[in-house]
């Protein structure tokens, strides 16, 4: 009886990774439509309010919406992760958990609002910057009501472009319409708190048609024990943050501000190299979640499964990017800028190691081991910090990447040994023959660097592309998976 038993589990196990890779897929893709509709929508405002408000109004702007990024990082407080988690794994207690997210989040946004509106007076910007951040700081509280972790719990990612998507149209809409000369500038953020209004408002229409509605419920232990969870993440991600502006600093420090320039250049662009990676992980990190509540051996294969991916993706990406670092800082950046191609290399690798470790990061987070990831970030940062001041004063801007790539070396090597072997050293194995591969790419394409500038990137990519496929590490298990993402879902999709 406890053999039927098991193969019941294991069959059902086998069915929920099927599933769950499907809606990885089809939720991927609807993230991938939200992310470049609303890119090339925000582009054509950012140019229409170049040309508007002259450049001293646009940088105003840019200035006053880095000062609220920060902001919104502590409003949010890591608990949307935490929110995510809870609904995927609590499907019955997703309305309870609205009333006290959105209550937490709307009580820590009231009490940022102070510290926007003095960061307006303090600030040593210009009068127009701090003009601007004042009308920016009253977002806040708007941006507590987004319900979008709802619809990712709920893996009805869809609901979230359609907002997406919507903000960003009213957005470019609105500004065609109210912003026409350098002294409309103040109606920019006050255009910001309309559309931000306004995708509330759809949000919220959207959540209703999923079966829920918006309430605000703060209860006093629910809200620690969420602040307990989420502090931790809050803390990693913004240590993250600050370990790029040391690096800087330090650059900066010992070399001036062209080596810091250069290490700039790389970070950014080997950030962009990396978007799309990210993005998979918001689509991701439901499914595992919800899996890992259900059956801590098919959250492993879905682990399993993600690793083969990312580490497929993110080789292909370092070793094509790294070949082709000369041409593209050249393109992006201008000939000035080629002192930045090592650096550039190397973080892109950087990048690679912290798309697979990320998997693990999104398990501990499925796992309720958030301190896990403080943890990691923190030992990572301090490895990051001894090797630039090791290497800094005779690297410059490459010792600066030679930290990072440290740094996220050390940070996957303390997510992944802190787990059991099936779900640790035993689901990287998956990543073993893209590394390998990346390394005969890279040595093809070196042999062939006095053909021309395309010759080392297009051999590299050719040769890593054909080892995936041989060597059965990308195949026809991942057309179907694709052909299944596109088809329409069907009523038992609706209801997961």
């Amino acid at each position: 009886m406890s053999h039927l038993t098991e193969t019941a589990k294991a069959v059902e196990g086998t069915g929920s990774l099927r599933s769950s890779t499907t809606n990885v897929a089809r939720n991927f893709g609807s993230l991938l439509l939200g992310r470049f509709g609303s890119q090339a929508l925000g582009f054509l405002t950012n140019a229409y309010l170049a040309r508007r408000i002259a450049p001293g109004g646009f940088g105003a702007v840019g200035l006053a919406q880095s000062v609220i990024s920060c902001l919104a990082l502590f409003s949010d407080a890591g608990l949307g992760l935490i929110a995510v988690r809870e609904g995927a794994q609590n499907p019955s207690r997703i309305q309870d958990l609205i009333g006290s997210i959105t209550g937490l989040r709307l009580l820590i946004s009231f009490a940022l609002l102070p510290v926007g509106l003095i960061a307006a007076a303090f600030l040593p910007f210009s009068e127009s910057s701090r003009a601007v951040l004042r009308v920016f700081a009253i977002t806040l509280p708007l941006q507590a009501l987004a319900v979008d972790w709802v619809f990712r719990a709920l893996q009805r990612m869809y609901y979230a472009t359609i907002v997406q998507i919507f903000v960003a149209l009213l957005t470019l809409v609105l500004t065609l319409a109210f912003v026409r000369t350098p002294h409309h500038l103040l109606r920019v953020p006050w255009l910001s708190f309309l559309t931000s209004l306004g995708g509330c408002g759809l949000a919220v229409y959207l959540l209703g048609k999923a079966g829920y509605k918006l309430s605000v419920n703060l209860r006093l232990g629910d809200s620690w024990r969420y602040l307990q969870q989420s502090l931790p993440l809050c803390a990693a991600t913004f240590a993250l943050v600050l370990y790029y502006q040391a690096n800087c600093m330090i650059v900066g420090k010992v070399h001036g501000d062209t080596e810091v320039g250069m290490y700039t250049a790389a970070y950014r662009a080997a950030t962009v190299f990396f978007g799309l990676t990210w993005l998979y992980f918001t689509a991701m990190a439901p499914a595992l979640m919800e899996l890992y509540a259900r059956s801590q051996a098919a959250a492993a294969a879905l682990l399993r499964e993600s690793v083969r991916l990312t580490a497929a993706a993110g080789c292909g990406v370092a070793v094509v990017g790294a070949a082709a670092s000369g041409l593209i800082v050249n393109i992006v950046f201008g000939a000035a800028f080629s002192a930045a191609r090592p650096a550039f290399a190397v973080l892109l690798f950087s990048g690679t190691l912290a798309a697979i470790a990320h998997n693990w990061a999104q398990l501990a987070i499925a796992a309720h081991r958030e301190k896990l990831i403080m943890r990691a970030t923190l030992s990572g940062g301090i490895a990051n910090l001894i090797v630039c001041c090791i290497l800094i004063g005779r690297f410059a801007s490459l010792g600066a990447a030679i930290g990072n790539l440290t740094g996220e070396l050390v940070v996957a090597c303390v997510l992944i040994l802190s787990w059991p072997a099936e779900s640790g050293l035993r689901a990287l194995k998956p990543a073993a023959a893209p590394a390998a591969l990346a390394a005969l790419a890279l040595l093809a394409g070196s042999q062939v660097t006095g053909w021309g500038s395309l010759a080392n990137p297009c051999v590299t990519a050719a040769v890593y592309a054909a080892g995936l496929v041989m060597t059965g590490t990308v195949g026809a298990r991942d057309l179907r998976l694709l052909r299944a993402a596109l088809q329409k879902p069907t009523a038992t999709d609706t209801c997961q």
